[in-house]
């Protein structure tokens, strides 16, 4: 074999050890040339020591593979070396696919796949009308990388007198859940309901094998311990009281401030249709922590099943809710009446509007509000928008829109969405799509709408947060606010989503903080 076959071969193997990143770097950087974005991506080691190993790797074995079958094709070879070298090979293609195993798990953490916990009970109301006491049952489980373990505290406290009925910490795996059973009884004599919550929060630990941004994780859920019926309220003139925050008060019955409107949060479209649609519930969870902080009550995640329960039960007390919703969610009841949720990504922007309107009756039907006011970020202020193109906008108070694609995607990030994110709502959202048109053309509501708009990272011909650009963004019947920031499209860090922590851009929630507290 001449030199001039040497090189081209080892030109082959390098094109087949940088491919893999180089199809990986293209296709998730939407501006600028693809080979210079990837010379860029080579120089930042930090992010891109994955692409070098495996890279060396692929070139190895590329290297072994190729020699060990010229090395078959002759048979005056002795065998013991035949078989050493069967071995060598045999052993870099395990060191291979171990680096491989790395690789995808690394990928999978620059995709959003870091730590998800999910926290179910069996009673989100619990009724002491004929038992003097009654058992919760609360389970937690988590999805992460199988190598990882995560470090979780948990707290059930009581509302109502602020006092720690139980707290403490535990260590979890994606194999093992945790399960906690409390049995409650009634407290004060006078009282007709008083609310509990029971959160955990959650930090994956940081190892060799085990990629994490190390960041908190919290689930939480709210429970109404009701121990007056409506009835023996009405007759005792409403003597019972309800209580929050350590003070206590009447409970409230169409005589409360029609003020405290309850807030929802809606996130936007999942970058990666490969994650559960239970990631999609902690987009502004820091923002709803925040809020929560201020006397309003962390109502958790909201999930349509008002069926089950009496009217009004979150509203009883005189403070606002603050609750997390997600239109990826169906519900239905089977024959025999049990309750069924099934997470689906798949659907159009129409659909996802149905949900909110489902989201939106619960929540005024469990708090007796007469409307809601909507936190949104990303796609979740389309589908807020195609919610009051269809069903009106009587059950919104204001709206607060967060980094929207109002006027649709292009360039790069219209021709990749639908390969990481669903291909119908990616569709939807294309600057020239037939949504988009009739969102345009639609008459704007009614309620006062402030749109927060993400700036400073250069999208070729304008400026933008990384995935929407300025213009796209601009609302031209809402009160425009501009957030500066950046984006670190190397390391997969774009202001689109980097824009809702709301510890590096306090801005944004001061302009939520005002606007929801502002009548």
């Amino acid at each position: 074999m001449g030199k001039g076959s040497h090189v081209l071969r080892f030109a082959l193997y390098l094109i087949l050890g940088f491919l893999p990143s180089f199809l990986f770097v293209t296709l998730l950087l939407p501006h600028g040339s693809p080979l210079e974005n990837y010379i860029n991506f080579l120089k930042d080691y930090r992010n891109s020591w994955w692409a070098w190993v495996c890279a060396a790797g692929i070139i190895a074995v590329s290297y072994l593979f190729f020699g060990f079958i010229g090395y078959m094709k002759n048979p005056q070879k002795k065998s013991g070396k035949k078989a050493a070298l069967f071995t060598l090979f045999l052993l870099i293609s395990v060191i291979l696919a171990l680096i491989l195993t790395q690789a995808y798990l690394y990928g999978k953490f620059l995709m959003g796949s870091d730590l998800l916990i999910k926290l179910s009970l069996d009673k989100d109301n619990l009724f002491f009308l004929e038992k003097e006491n009654q058992e919760l049952n609360l389970k937690i489980s988590a999805s992460m990388n199988p190598l990882c373990s995560a470090e979780c505290q948990y707290s059930f406290v009581d509302l109502g007198s602020n006092k720690i009925i139980d707290s403490g910490s535990f260590n979890i795996t994606p194999i093992f859940s945790k399960t906690k059973t409390y049995t409650l009884n009634k407290t004060k004599a006078n009282e007709a309901q008083t609310l509990a919550l029971f959160s955990v929060k959650c930090r994956a630990e940081k190892t060799r094998f085990c990629y994490t941004r190390a960041e908190e994780v919290e689930r939480t859920e709210l429970i109404t311990l009701n121990y007056v019926s409506d009835k023996e309220q009405q007759a005792s003139n409403w003597s019972a009281v309800c209580c929050f925050d350590g003070a206590c008060a009447k409970c409230c019955h169409n005589n409360c401030s029609d003020k405290n409107y309850p807030v929802i949060f809606l996130h936007g479209h999942s970058v990666n249709k490969a994650l559960p649609a239970d990631y999609s519930l902690d987009a502004l969870i820091k923002i709803k922590n925040r809020l929560t902080k201020n006397r309003y009550i962390d109502a958790g995640a909201m999930v349509t099943n008002y069926e089950r329960e009496d009217p009004e039960l979150l509203g009883k007390v005189n403070a606002p809710i603050a609750v997390t919703a997600s239109y990826f969610f169906d519900v239905y009841k089977t024959k025999e009446g049990e309750e069924i949720t099934v997470p689906s990504k798949t659907e159009s922007i129409d659909t996802y509007a149905i949900r909110l309107r489902d989201i939106i009756d619960t929540v005024k039907y469990r708090t007796g509000k007469d409307k809601v006011i909507i936190v949104a970020h990303s796609m979740g202020g389309l589908v807020t928008r195609r919610y009051v193109q269809v069903f009106g906008d009587s059950n919104i108070e204001k709206a607060i829109f967060i980094t929207i694609p109002n006027h649709g995607i292009d360039g790069k990030v219209r021709d990749y969405c639908a390969v990481f994110g669903e291909k119908s709502t990616c569709e939807d959202m294309d600057k020239n799509s037939i949504f988009i048109n009739k969102l345009d053309n639609s008459p704007q509501p009614t309620f006062p709408i402030e749109n927060i708009i993400g700036i400073g990272c250069n999208m070729s011909s304008e400026t933008g947060d990384g995935i929407v650009k300025n213009s796209s963004q601009f609302l031209d019947f809402a009160k425009n606010y501009y957030v500066n920031g950046a984006c670190n499209e190397l390391g997969l860090e774009f202001f689109h989503e980097e824009i809702t922590d709301i510890d590096k851009y306090p801005k944004v929630y001061e302009i939520i903080n005002k606007t929801i507290r502002s009548y």
